[in-house]
């Protein structure tokens, strides 16, 4: 079987509806890819607002093919992360452009 690799267009992601991502308030994220799962590649990154129910929205094309792709949050070492929701669109053809 072969493995497959998308390109990512954008991703959206949502903390819960009653915190912030970091309990604690404001804090980084990366968003990542890997052609093994091992060696990671930052493609995205930036710093959440640290407001309830935030979400986070990045559309552009950001990054070459990858097998693997994944939401980093930064965190305090300390406080507790959520994330109720992660969509990731890619754009490796047609109808999947968006």
């Amino acid at each position: 079987m072969a493995l497959q690799t998308h390109v990512v267009s954008g991703f959206a992601a949502y903390a819960p509806s009653d915190q912030a991502f970091l309990r604690a308030g404001a804090t980084g994220f990366l968003f990542q890819g890997s052609p093994d799962g091992v060696n990671w590649t930052t493609l995205s990154s930036g710093q959440t607002a640290g407001t309830v129910g935030e979400s986070l929205t990045v559309n552009t094309t950001i990054g070459a093919a990858y097998q693997f792709h994944r939401f980093v949050l930064q965190g305090d070492g300390f406080s507790s992360v959520g994330v109720a929701g992660l969509s990731i669109a890619i754009s490796d053809a047609a109808p999947n452009d968006i």
